[in-house]
């Protein structure tokens, strides 16, 4: 008789809840074998195996159908060339080589690092239906861990008040489910709660931040990260991060793929004392919306741009007195307004997205350009450039209330260029010029 090292069972129909159970067929040296890895979708949990049979549990199929692979391994597999002594494999490693956790049953090797947290499902060997029964799950895995949350039949997924030990514990979605909603609500505190990925939307709505814990002492920067599309968003009172100490290595805020953190009533990172900074960083089409972040006068904010993708990244941090310090990868470029063709020719209001104006010193008639507000735009700059001709004056003035401290700015000489620079606040500095 050949050996069977693996097979495709097929079942069909199983209600939901319910626990069916094939015959595999494993055989190696005439021996029927248990399987040494179980492959099955999401839809469906491993519940036993021994040498004939195979049993799986339905907790959210809506067909009840389903593939499984499972597997047996051989012998130079699983003992890298130890031969076994009875053809059973009473001789092997432990645990068994090649076997992997994630959507897959591991059957002699432990449990998965995998925890799902479906309410209103069905328990089963990796899947739980209450907050309470996944920290007991977790707190019996060792390393890092996934906390992989099902909203499908029960949403938000409410997480209540307590105190919850998160080191090396990952939120996730996962694959099938969009974007599952968590709920985090007034009185919950996390420890090391570090990373949420794959589209999982988190929500607070109390006061008291849960992430407060950062640690700002050490050598290497302390990180929360957020990707694949995770969202952060306040909808209570408070913020959902606080860092409360002065800085030695600031904490970040990592966003990537696609993460965001915005403010719904109230911002979501706050600086709470003089002295105290953090970093975010964003990349690959993340955000960091406006009145997201809060501060006292003496706290630091990094803004730091990683890629030159789609990123928003707002400087509109109303609710922060502290100082903002910008870093950006990509590099300024100008382009004409109103357009390479059209010149400015006529008293002028310019918008927040000119960078560079062309004017038309032809017309005759003296004209005034007025500067947009200074405000929530330091650093940037917008270039003036004019034409051939000398035949005009124009004045650069800044709209009421600011000042351009250098001097009336005007422009009447064939092919000069003038830039200014806003402080942020009420301020154009003129900060070149250039004539033929």
């Amino acid at each position: 008789m050949s050996d069977t090292l693996k097979q495709i069972i097929e079942f069909v129909a199983v209600p939901l809840g319910a626990v069916a159970q094939l015959p595999h067929h494993l055989i190696i040296n005439n021996h029927p074998v248990k399987p040494d890895h179980v492959d099955l979708p999401g839809e469906f949990e491993f519940v036993v195996a021994d040498t004939v049979n195979i049993s799986v549990r339905n907790v959210s199929s809506a067909t009840g159908d389903c593939l499984v692979l499972v597997e047996a391994w051989h012998p130079i597999e699983r003992s890298f060339g130890l031969n076994p002594d009875d053809g059973t494999f009473s001789q092997h490693l432990n645990p068994q080589p090649f076997v992997t956790g994630g959507g897959s049953a591991a059957i002699s090797s432990g449990a998965s690092p995998v925890i799902v947290l479906r309410p209103g499902g069905v328990a089963a060997q990796n899947v739980v239906t209450t907050w309470a029964d996944a920290m007991t799950k977790l707190a019996l895995l060792q390393g890092f861990r996934v906390l992989e949350f099902d909203d499908s039949i029960i949403s938000p997924i409410v997480v209540p008040a307590g105190a919850y030990d998160m080191t090396n514990v990952i939120w996730s979605g996962s694959a099938g489910i969009d974007a599952p909603q968590v709920q985090v609500v007034e009185g919950v505190t996390f420890t090391r709660l570090r990373q949420l990925t794959e589209r999982v939307q988190v929500t607070f709505t109390g006061t008291t931040p849960p992430v407060s814990d950062f640690d700002v002492s050490g050598t290497v920067s302390d990180t929360f990260t957020l990707d694949h599309s995770a969202r952060v968003v306040t909808a209570g009172a408070g913020p959902f991060f606080r860092v409360t100490s002065a800085v030695i290595t600031a904490p970040t805020i990592s966003l990537a793929n696609g993460a965001t953190i915005d403010a719904g009533t109230t911002p979501a990172i706050n600086l709470a004392v003089l002295g105290s900074g953090i970093v975010v960083a964003i990349a690959t089409g993340s955000v960091l919306d406006s009145n997201t972040v809060s501060g006292v006068v003496g706290s630091n904010l990094t803004l730091s741009i990683l890629s030159a993708g789609t990123i928003l990244a707002s400087e509109d941090q109303p609710g922060f007195s502290g100082t903002i310090t910008p870093s950006n990868i990509t590099k300024t470029r100008f382009f004409p307004f109103p357009s390479a063709s059209t010149l400015v020719s006529t008293n002028t209001v310019l918008t927040d997205t000119s960078v560079l104006v062309l004017v038309d010193l032809s017309v005759g008639v003296d004209f005034t350009i007025t500067l947009p507000p200074a405000a929530n735009h330091r650093g940037e700059t917008i270039m003036f450039k004019t034409n051939d001709s000398a035949e005009t004056t124009v004045t650069v003035a800044p709209t009421a209330g600011d000042t351009t401290p250098d001097g009336p700015i005007t422009l009447s000489t064939p092919f000069q260029a003038v830039q200014v620079t806003s402080d942020g606040e009420s301020i154009w500095y003129q900060t070149a010029e250039f004539t033929a």
